[in-house]
Parts: C-alpha cells; structure tokens; sequence
C-alpha cells in the first residue's frame, strides 16, 4: 500500500501576532496640551476684548493713539482691565474660563477620543475598560470617562501640573487623569 504525503500548501502565510500599541510619548502629550491651551487662550482673549469691547472704544475716543507715547497709555490701560478683571480673582471670568476649559476637553475627548492639539501631533485617547467606553463606539471613551478625566486633569494643572511629572502606571506612560478615567494615550503612526 503506498502512502500519501500530505504536503502543506504553498504561499499561505501564518497569521502574525498583532502588533502591540504604541503608547504616545511624553513629548507628544506636552506638546499637544501646549496648542490646546494657545487656541483655548486665544478664545478667551477674543470673549474678553468682546466683553470690554465698549470700554476700550471709549477710552479710545478720548484718548486717540497719534504717537508712541499715547499707544503706550493704550497698552497700560488694556493690561489693567485685564489685570483687575481676570487676575484678581473676577469670579465671572474664572467660571467663564473653567467652563471654557470643560467643554472643549470633554466635547472632544467624547466625539472623537482626541482634541485638535492631539490630532496634530497624532495622539487619541483610548479606553482601558468597558466601563470607561462608549457604548455607542467601543474605541470612544463614554461621558462618565471624560468628566472623570477632566476633573483629574483639572486637579493636576491647579498643583502647577506636578502631577503630570508623575506616571502611576509606566508600563502604559499613564498620569493621574489616565489612571482614574481608565484610559491611555496612544500613538497613531500617520
């Protein structure tokens, strides 16, 4: 009796293990938080000059900038307005500004996982858990995640963001804002 060899078919290859995701670096974080915070100070100075619009036009008016000296009084007199109503602890500006601050974080970080600083510098935020997930999209991160995430990194600007030095998970480079909101950072190669 003969004997049939099987032999294994050719140009099939094995499945390959997935590839492991790379986690965003610290770099790319900073970096990223950085152009959020520039368009979200951009903002608020373009709601304040809107706000103090009519006070600077008055002040204009009778004061009108003919030579170096008087665009110098116009600088002064804006840095003060600006100085007694947002530095001097103007409760209406803060709450203005926190709310500023919540909503583009949170809107962003729900609808699309990333804010625009990240999408530039080509970082999304993923959830770790189901709890932490949409359960519209599993690879969106649910309302629950997001608040927890902001009040964290709240928190962690108000310490001067020393708690962002500071990684409570190294294996998944994860801050106080990620390990609380179950969530991590990665890197999308573009």
């Amino acid at each position: 009796m003969s004997e049939k060899k099987f032999t294994a078919i050719p140009n099939i290859e094995e499945p390959k293990p997935p590839k492991s995701i790379p986690i965003a670096p610290t770099w790319r974080r900073i970096a990223a938080f950085l152009v959020d915070g520039l368009l979200l100070k951009l903002f608020f100075s373009f709601v304040f000059y809107l706000s103090q619009q009519e006070l600077i036009m008055g002040y204009l008016a009778n004061h009108p900038i003919i030579d170096e000296q008087s665009m110098k009084e116009y600088i002064k007199f804006v840095s003060t307005i600006s100085f007694t109503l947002y530095q001097e602890n103007s409760p209406i500006y803060q709450i203005f500004e926190i709310i500023l601050w919540a909503s583009y974080f949170i809107l962003f970080w729900k609808a699309y996982g990333q804010t625009l600083g990240a999408k530039i510098f080509n970082i999304q935020i993923l959830p770790g858990t189901s709890e932490a997930s949409s359960p519209e999209n599993p690879f969106l991160l649910s309302w629950g995640a997001c608040i927890i995430r902001f009040i964290w990194f709240y928190i962690g600007l108000s310490f001067w963001a020393l708690p962002f030095v500071f990684m409570i998970n190294p294996q998944f480079k994860q801050r106080f804002h990620d390990f609380f909101s179950q969530t991590f950072v990665i890197f999308i190669p573009p």
